[in-house]
């Protein structure tokens, strides 16, 4: 018998547990539960007991018990304990994130600005970025000397004839999706940002959103209404009497900056696959630019929120964007040499 527990999860009453193994040792999903005559995939569930077998493990995984407030506050004591003494602290140890990330850019800076931005974002543990080049043939510029950690020249995406900033944006997380079509992270840079350090490791150990998505770039705007202790929160919304729009009964958010943006795998599907992004370069107005009010419009229209931190994660720098904008510095970016993970727990 089997029993739905949301969408496409399945539940092994007849066994009397939660969850199953592949031959592999990993659960499985039941790909389908319409039970229809007609559907080739149910046919094999109910008829191949191979494929019963393999699929009545798709259940979650049962969670542990949660912990009372004294028992954090013992586990919180020791890791204490382990770090004043030089030891590393296991007590709150989580799966890392796979992640997914690369780099826009042009050629008019392959000399200048990425050269730094690349040498940031590596001490800030993103060391192997895709580059993602608009306007440029691989044999027209040399991109080898770019490496990453394991010496290795960084892996390259070339758009020729130039396709601008927003089209090179969205084939980038597109191409950064399908290539990895099971990361748990995705994460697209410009190429005029600098990081702190720690970051990816903050990243991998603070709570992603649910329905949301992150902008690592703090502009004046959020940093206005930005709570006084560190960490990530909602970005600014429209002011009342402006051009915002509510969508599932929270108003539109203004969404300043694409410098730094990470999403989950749910929050890419999403974004990809949102009619305002697919119309976009058909726009009368900007059909090229503002990557950021196209990204946080679509991701509000799906029910998705934008979160910033406090303090910025990254800083714009550059006196003049790719695109002709001034470069508006985040004023609560505490530097390069600024390690976000010892905000960490």
């Amino acid at each position: 018998m089997i029993s739905r527990i949301g969408p496409r999860i399945g539940l092994n009453l007849k066994a009397g547990t939660i969850g199953g193994e592949t031959r592999n040792g990993e659960r499985m999903l039941r790909p389908c539960f319409c039970d229809k005559a007609s559907c080739h995939l149910c046919k094999l569930y109910h008829t191949n007991p191979v494929y019963t077998k393999l699929w009545d493990g798709a259940a979650r995984a049962e969670r542990p018990p949660r912990l009372s407030v004294d028992q954090l506050a013992e586990r919180k004591s020791r890791c204490r304990e382990r770090k004043a003494a030089g030891l590393p602290c296991k007590e709150f140890e989580v799966a890392m994130p796979h992640w997914s990330y690369g780099v826009t850019t042009v050629p008019s800076r392959r000399q200048t600005l990425l050269p730094k931005v690349l040498a940031s974002l590596a001490a800030a543990g993103f060391d192997a970025p895709r580059l993602f080049i608009d306007g440029c043939l691989p044999s027209e510029h040399d991109y080898g000397a770019f490496k990453n950690a394991a010496n290795w020249p960084l892996e390259c995406s070339y758009r020729y004839p130039k396709i601008r900033a927003y089209g090179n944006w969205i084939l980038a997380l597109a191409e950064l999706y399908i290539r990895q079509p099971t990361a748990d992270r995705y994460a697209l840079f410009q190429d005029d940002v600098l990081a702190c350090a720690g970051l990816k490791k903050y990243l991998d150990g603070v709570p992603y959103p649910n329905k949301g998505y992150l902008n690592l770039c703090t502009f004046m705007s959020s940093q206005e209404i930005a709570p006084k202790h560190p960490g990530f929160f909602e970005g600014r919304e429209f002011k009342e009497g402006q051009s915002g729009v509510v969508y599932h009964g929270k108003m539109q958010q203004l969404g300043r900056g694409a410098q730094g943006l990470v999403f989950n795998r749910e929050a890419v599907q999403a974004l990809l696959s949102a009619q305002h992004m697919i119309i976009k370069p058909t726009a009368a107005r900007f059909p090229h630019k503002k990557i950021d009010g196209a990204v946080v419009e679509a991701m509000n229209q799906a029910g998705y929120r934008e979160w910033v931190h406090n303090p910025s994660l990254l800083q714009h720098i550059g006196a003049i964007s790719t695109l002709g904008h001034p470069s508006y510095p985040t004023v609560s970016f505490n530097g390069e040499s600024w390690n976000a993970a010892k905000l960490l727990p």
